[in-house]
């Protein structure tokens, strides 16, 4: 709408402008300065709302990544633990994603995960993500013409815009880790977990103490 109203007053303020050159024509000096200055109004108007119109459509084509951390895990562990999930907050999707994470706000972050592509408002469970202080995740838009990081920590996500070579580096990292994909890290997890409750007779009190010892084996950078 005020697109429109920008493009009247842009119009109706040149014609007035011009008419002034008019032989003939007898303007007053309203009409001469006064659409002069309704010409150039009607064009900030006009340049404004287009350049809000492309900023809005960046934004619907820009994913958004987000973590929930304390969500009710979908297994048969939820009665002993929460579990962390990752969501697209937006309608275009997310590919590509490669996720890491850090136990201690002094403890470096483990390898980059190669997951998954996440659709429009997709929510998937990282089962084997386990008491993160921050998570990282990178990312691009179907177009692969941008590139992403989000990084939760506490309860703040932050996305930031990164070139297309730094997630080429963190792509390299993550195929240097490709035994211990997403898919994976959920099998590995699934089978410690079955193997310490074995182990210490479904006292999770005292697996939950070892839950280091997975992340070393898999994770640890």
């Amino acid at each position: 709408m005020l697109k429109v109203i920008g493009i009247i007053m842009f119009i109706v303020g040149t014609y007035l402008f011009i008419m002034r050159f008019i032989p003939g024509k007898e303007m007053s000096d309203f009409a001469t300065y006064g659409g002069f200055i309704l010409g150039i109004i009607g064009l900030f108007f006009t340049l404004y709302t287009t350049f809000q119109n492309r900023k809005h459509q960046y934004l619907l084509n820009s994913p958004e990544i987000d973590f929930t951390l304390n969500e009710r895990a979908e297994h048969w562990a939820s009665r002993y633990f929460d579990s962390v999930k990752i969501f697209n907050k937006t309608e275009s999707p997310a590919e590509n994603i490669l996720i890491r994470y850090r136990q201690l706000d002094l403890l470096p972050y483990s390898k980059w995960v190669l997951c998954f592509s996440l659709s429009a408002h997709e929510k998937i469970e990282l089962f084997w993500l386990r008491y993160p202080d921050a998570i990282q995740a990178a990312y691009h838009d179907r177009n692969k013409k941008r590139y992403f990081l989000s990084t939760k920590h506490d309860s703040l996500c932050n996305t930031i815009s990164i070139t297309q070579k730094e997630y080429v580096k963190i792509v390299e990292e993550g195929k240097a880790n490709r035994n211990f994909n997403d898919s994976r890290l959920r099998v590995n997890f699934e089978n410690f977990l079955n193997r310490k409750m074995a182990q210490f007779n479904n006292d999770f009190g005292r697996v939950e103490k070892d839950f280091t010892e997975f992340y070393d084996s898999n994770l640890k950078k």
